[in-house]
This record gives C-alpha cells, sequence and structure tokens, in this order.
C-alpha cells in the first residue's frame, strides 16, 4: 500500500493499469487491488471514471 501511495505522490493521477507491475505476474495484480480497495475503505485515494468502460484513474484523496 506505501508504494501506491507513493508513486501517487510523484503523480496525482495514475491510470489504474500502471500501478500493475507485470513481472509480479498474476499475484501481483490480485495483491495490488486488494490494497488498492483498502486505501479507498480507508479513504485515502479516489477511484474516477467519466464513462462507462472508459479508463480508471486512481488519485490522493484531496
Amino acid at each position: 500500500m506505501s508504494s501506491i501511495l507513493s508513486t501517487l505522490k510523484v503523480n496525482d493521477n495514475k491510470l489504474f493499469e500502471e500501478l500493475f507491475n507485470v513481472k509480479e505476474g498474476r499475484l501481483g495484480v490480485i495483491v495490488t487491488f486488494l490494497a488498492v480497495l483498502e486505501l479507498v475503505k480507508e479513504s485515502l485515494i479516489d477511484i474516477i471514471q467519466n464513462e462507462s468502460m472508459s479508463n480508471i484513474y486512481i488519485g490522493l484523496k484531496s
């Protein structure tokens, strides 16, 4: 979770897909996804999607 927060401190918003590391494989995707859900639950980040089926952005809660 700390790596996600530090990434978002450098960049205002990131594409959801950019948070995943291909080298980590499926397990990395699952762990990152769960970390994003936990950060949303703790009200530390926002998930933004402007339209149905459009890109999903993750950003720090303002």
